[in-house]
Order: C-alpha cells, then sequence, then structure tokens
C-alpha cells in the first residue's frame, strides 16, 4: 500500500509539471528584440520530446536560461558582416535541444554558433582581476581557464548594461542548477560557438 501511495503521489505531482520545451520557446521574442538592437540576426530553435519538469525548479532555472542565451547573444554570437568575414552565414543560431536521460534526469543544451569562448582572454582578465597568477594559469587546462566564468565577480566585459551585465552573473546560473544537484558544463571552440549543457533532475 505504501508503495502504491508513493506511485500515486508521484503521478500526481507529474500532472504539475511544466512542459520545457513550449516554456523556451517563448523565449523567441526575446531573442529577437534583444539581436534587433544589437543589429544581429539570429534564429532561435528549441528541439526535445514532451519533457517536463518540477514547477519550482524550472522558475529557479529560468534567470540560468536567461542569462546563458542573452550572453550568447552579446558575447557569443557575431554581427553580420563579421559573421560574413569568416565564412559563416550573415544569421546565427541560438539552439536549445531537451533531453529525459531517464525518468528523473534532464539535460538541456543551450548552443550558438558564435565566436566561441578564448580562453586566453579569460586567462589575461582572470590575472588582472587577481583571480589567478600567471604561474597559476600556465599550469591549468583550456577547459580550467574558459570555467572560470563561473568565479563569483568575474565577467569578459567591464561595462554593466541592460542586455547581458546587470542581474545575473554566470556563478548564480552555476549555484541554481547546483541547488537542483545538477552540473553545467562548457563545450566551445573559437569562431565555431559554444554549448552549454545543463544536467540536473527533473523533480528536485
Amino acid at each position: 500500500k505504501s508503495q502504491s501511495d508513493e506511485e500515486i503521489t508521484k503521478a500526481f505531482d507529474r500532472l504539475l509539471d511544466i512542459p520545457i520545451i513550449p516554456s523556451l520557446s517563448k523565449y523567441k521574442t526575446m531573442v529577437k528584440d534583444i539581436s534587433t538592437k544589437l543589429n544581429k540576426n539570429v534564429d532561435y530553435k528549441v528541439n526535445g520530446g514532451e519533457v517536463t519538469m518540477n514547477k519550482d525548479s524550472f522558475y529557479l532555472l529560468q534567470d540560468a536560461f536567461v542569462h546563458i542565451i542573452r550572453n550568447s547573444l552579446d558575447h557569443g554570437v557575431e554581427g553580420p558582416e563579421e559573421r560574413k568575414k569568416k565564412g559563416k552565414s550573415p544569421k546565427g543560431i541560438i539552439q536549445i535541444d531537451c533531453n529525459e536521460l531517464d525518468p528523473e534526469n534532464i539535460e538541456i543544451k543551450i548552443k550558438d554558433d558564435g565566436k566561441g569562448i578564448n580562453s586566453d582572454i579569460i586567462g589575461s582578465k582572470a590575472i588582472e582581476k587577481g583571480i589567478h597568477t600567471s604561474d597559476e594559469i600556465n599550469k591549468m587546462s583550456q577547459e580550467e581557464i574558459v570555467k572560470l566564468i563561473f568565479v563569483p565577480s568575474f565577467s569578459q566585459k567591464e561595462s554593466v548594461d541592460e542586455l547581458s551585465g546587470r542581474g545575473v552573473g554566470m556563478d548564480i546560473v552555476e549555484k541554481n542548477i547546483r541547488k537542483l544537484g545538477g552540473s553545467i558544463s562548457i563545450d566551445t571552440e573559437v569562431d565555431k560557438g559554444t554549448t552549454f549543457v545543463l544536467n540536473f533532475k527533473s523533480g528536485s
């Protein structure tokens, strides 16, 4: 009986879950508005099955989604002329892929085909801000250096603007995902693009 009650509770909880794909699709207007302000042309795509997650967990992640997308628009995807010079289509792409790895775990990838994250720039900024010494940076892998964007107060951009410098920092993004018992990793290549991979439990 107790097992039966637990199954009923779980089934009821799933009824209250939020479908992720329609919720993320709503950001299309935000992407269009910001890219227009930045004189960029960006196609926003959301792919995946009928993935759902706990309502409170999704609200906690909304700031993370918005900040990563805004960062991709501001720092990642280049303007049309710069993209043409690199042999790219003048229109950039931000794509979100949602996958349910199993009934308990979700993976969300937020990918752009922009300029990527340059570990040399991140390393120099970390030294300038006193986060690490040059000797420490020289001993770190590119992956470790890129992860420094999650250090509190770290930013690639000095000026605070209304697009991506205000509000939630990447450190808060990581903190919120950790609250869900999840993790975030970065796959990036200069001039090819960046993918943020978020893994977390659907019912946290």
